[in-house]
């Protein structure tokens, strides 16, 4: 996950975030999503603008104990409620700077329970584009009342990718979604159901095919 914004709109002060990304839901039975331990050390590597050995530990405790996790609507959902400071002291002593240095920067480390095939491949992918929930993260003006505003991302693997071409002999099933265009080739088995949703079109290739009992719905209409 990168920032679309160039080095001098400024650094990011973390405020609220909203993490969304899709699984492979075939490879789990009744998934959960879950925080790995009690404590930041080792998971969160946040800093604030003073650093200090108490003032980054106590900056990522509170960004740790602030972000929960569920599953709804099949996607992983990581919530933050970023920091509200009061005055200059805390904004810098307990608000995450992030500056233009490419770096590594980690909330937390989550869990999801529940895996039923080990050898199977997550396939977790970013959602940042799309109608209903993506991805958002805010930063803080660095001067009070320090208003939040949003930050321009973008990543490589995203759910909601601009075209996409299926063409596994057999498509497993789930929901396949392009802002644009969608080609799909190989068979639907039973008793299987696909969901294919573009905002322009889905191209079926001659060979697709679907067993009985299998289920096909398209959609036009973009990403959700």
């Amino acid at each position: 996950m990168q920032r679309i914004s160039s080095p001098d709109s400024g650094n990011i002060y973390l405020g609220n975030a909203d993490l969304i990304l899709s699984f492979n839901q075939q490879m789990f039975s009744s998934p959960t999503l879950n925080k790995v331990g009690l404590t930041p050390q080792a998971y969160c590597t946040f800093m604030p603008q003073n650093e200090s050995t108490v003032n980054n530990l106590v900056t990522q405790t509170n960004y740790y104990n602030s972000t929960s996790g569920i599953i709804e609507d099949n996607l992983l959902i990581i919530n933050l409620n970023g920091p509200t400071p009061s005055d200059s002291i805390v904004f810098g002593t307990r608000v995450a700077k992030i500056d233009s240095q490419i770096s590594f920067h980690r909330l937390g480390r989550f869990m999801i329970s529940g895996v039923n095939n080990t050898n199977g491949d997550p396939d977790l992918r970013w959602k940042t584009l799309g109608t209903g929930l993506k991805t958002k993260f805010f930063t803080l003006d660095s001067i009070a009342p320090f208003h939040s505003f949003p930050i321009e991302l973008s990543t490589e693997k995203n759910t909601c990718p601009d075209y996409l071409e299926i063409n596994d002999p057999t498509i497993p099933s789930g929901s396949y979604q392009v802002l644009l265009d969608l080609s799909v080739s190989g068979m639907i088995n039973t008793p299987d159901m696909v969901t294919l949703r573009a905002g322009v079109s889905v191209e079926l290739q001659p060979d697709f095919s679907i067993q009985t009992g299998g289920t096909l719905q398209i959609q036009i209409g973009g990403c959700q």
